[in-house]
């Protein structure tokens, strides 16, 4: 569905309240700082004297001021304060047969102590008709709510980053034929999250775990692309390095993709499957 500027900028509008630090007493009767909804007078969650409130207004407006309200994508909110948008820059970037990536900017933010403030600039493109897109972040930064966050100049920084990166490594993979057999290999070896990584403690929720294990994840991934990849010479999976990471992207799209903020991990996962592609058919 398409949205007019004026249902974007209410979406804004409603998301992008102000949210305040207050002392107010819970139902009990015991003291506390809370976030509060200004415009509900509503408590959103307790929290430590240490959390350091991050405006969704503040992460929001470097971007419009720079590309307008008409460059939101995807805007969405929960009573539980856990916000993300994602913007497009306009520019696009077209590898041949139809396979165009779009820049996009991902961001998402709480209220409630759940999520770091996480900001992810990159190019995305759509794999399948029912909204499913997979793609690479040049740029990816996670702040925890503690210390001073200047999540303005974080996010300008990275814009004026991101305006001259021309992903010229995709061009370079797109040159570099692979045989039926060294692509098979390729994705034999890659792993898509890290083995023997503690995600327990990194207090992701039980959904994102690789049922406890990584090998699990990675393995889904290896057989999703595989399949892809068997599936012979087409426009969307040419033999060369570029139709390798499009067979490895849907498949760590099939994989990763549950619901918006799993984004996360798929972002993570291609980035590493860039990184190893490049290496193992040493395009750097």
């Amino acid at each position: 569905m398409q949205y007019t500027t004026e249902q974007k900028q209410r979406a804004l509008d409603n998301l992008c309240g102000p949210v305040v630090l207050d002392n107010r007493i819970d139902r009990n009767g015991n003291p506390g700082r809370y976030t509060v909804d200004v415009r509900r007078d509503r408590p959103i969650c307790k929290v430590s004297d240490r959390y350091e409130l991050v405006q969704n207004a503040d992460l929001v407006k470097p971007i419009v001021d720079r590309y307008g309200v008409s460059s939101l994508v995807r805007a969405s909110g929960y009573r539980s304060g856990i916000t993300h948008f994602e913007f497009e820059t306009g520019r696009e970037f077209d590898l041949g047969a139809g396979d165009v990536f779009k820049e996009r900017i991902v961001l998402q933010n709480s209220y409630n102590k759940t999520r770091s403030f996480r900001l992810m600039m990159g190019a995305f493109r759509m794999v399948c008709s029912n909204g499913l897109y997979t793609g690479q972040a040049d740029t990816v930064v996670r702040q925890i709510h503690t210390g001073k966050i200047d999540a303005p100049g974080i996010i300008s920084k990275g814009l004026d980053v991101m305006a001259g990166h021309e992903y010229a490594l995709w061009h370079r993979m797109n040159d570099r034929q692979v045989t039926d057999g060294e692509g098979m290999a390729a994705i034999s070896d890659f792993m898509a999250m890290e083995v023997n990584k503690d995600y327990e403690a990194e207090k992701l929720p039980r959904w994102q775990w690789p049922d406890t294990c990584a090998q699990n994840m990675n393995q889904r991934v290896q057989n999703r692309s595989g399949r892809l990849w068997s599936g012979g010479d087409d426009e969307r999976h040419p033999r060369n390095v570029w139709g390798l990471f499009n067979a490895i992207n849907s498949g760590i799209a099939g994989t990763f993709y549950r619901r918006s903020d799993s984004v996360n991990g798929l972002i993570t996962a291609n980035v590493r499957a860039e990184k190893y592609l490049a290496d193992t058919f040493c395009l750097n």
